[in-house]
């Protein structure tokens, strides 16, 4: 799914008209996916049980986002978080199981810095 492109801080310049700002990648994937038209060009429905199931998306990615943000802002989570061993909340969904809360053990930490 686009899920690891709707936050994504590129920076992009889609050229419609002069005046345009430059966006991200993250803002030009959630307004493809969210609008009717894009730049006064009338998309295409998308059935509505994909778009449904496309809302639903979404807003669990906002939701991990918002989450995410917070846990980088507070030191004492993010410390918390990155120490192995310690038990957390964690997502996770497959092919054949629907997103849902477990209980885990961090056993690595993965950084991009």
């Amino acid at each position: 799914w686009v899920s690891p492109y709707l936050y994504d801080e590129e920076p992009v310049r889609i050229v419609a008209n002069q005046a345009q700002r430059e966006s991200t990648v993250g803002d030009f994937v959630r307004t493809i996916l969210s609008d009717l038209t894009y730049y006064g060009t009338r998309l295409p429905r998308l059935p509505v049980s994909i778009e449904r199931e496309t809302k639903v998306k979404m807003l669990q990615a906002e939701k991990m986002e918002d989450r995410a943000q917070r846990h980088l802002k507070d030191s004492r989570t993010m410390e918390y978080l990155r120490c192995l061993g310690n038990r957390v909340r964690a997502l996770y969904e497959d092919e054949q199981n629907p997103i849902t809360w477990y209980e885990a053990v961090v056993d690595r930490v993965i950084t991009t810095d």
